[in-house]
């Protein structure tokens, strides 16, 4: 399978970073030496699985924008407590970007919870790749969001994403929209308007 280029250039400053975290590591085996630094150091490894990254260019210099989600909690943590009303309407939508982009990945490890219970859905490192297989079995669909997944076209994604997907990844995500459509008919078809949020 074969990943998408920005993926590549976004590993690299990631990788960088995790090096030079390492290096201030080395440096401050000590905290009396630079506690700052140490503690900065700590806190990225902590928080490492809480970082949505997107490419961003800051004074003309390309890069990774990284989101830090602060209180949250994991996919785990969760899974006994009472859920508010939006939940099911939150995995819909997951679980209706996951068979879009092809991510066979999703797992409770790249799952966090803010404290507003809000779903973040971390680590897309598999996606976008050209198997039209769906990952995930949809039983309920956010409409709105099925809507703008349907009026995706190959001219507007190639002019929106080209840049980091080629026409085969571009194409494979438009065949399994229209195997989602498929699959979404069928339940339409058992369960009418039920199926929509």
């Amino acid at each position: 399978m074969r990943r998408a280029p920005c993926r590549r250039r976004l590993a690299q400053p990631a990788r960088e970073q995790r090096q030079r975290d390492a290096d201030v590591h080395q440096r401050t085996r000590h905290p009396h030496d630079q506690p700052a630094e140490l503690l900065v150091f700590e806190r990225r490894q902590r928080a490492r699985r809480q970082e949505p990254v997107v490419e961003r260019r800051v004074n003309n210099d390309l890069g990774a924008a990284i989101m830090w989600v602060d209180g949250v909690r994991s996919w785990e943590s969760v899974q006994a407590l009472p859920k508010p009303a939006t939940w099911g309407f939150q995995l819909a939508r997951m679980k209706m970007f996951d068979d879009l982009i092809s991510n066979s990945d999703r797992n409770k490890g790249n799952l966090i919870v803010d404290d507003d219970w809000h779903i973040y859905l971390i680590d897309h490192s598999r996606a976008f790749v050209t198997d039209v297989k769906l990952p995930q079995e949809l039983q309920n669909v956010d409409r709105k969001l099925w809507d703008r997944m349907l009026a995706l076209d190959q001219a507007g994604l190639e002019a929106s994403m080209g840049k980091w997907l080629d026409t085969r990844q571009i194409g494979s995500l438009l065949k399994r929209r229209d195997a989602m459509k498929k699959k979404i008919d069928a339940l339409v078809k058992q369960r009418g308007d039920t199926v929509f949020f």
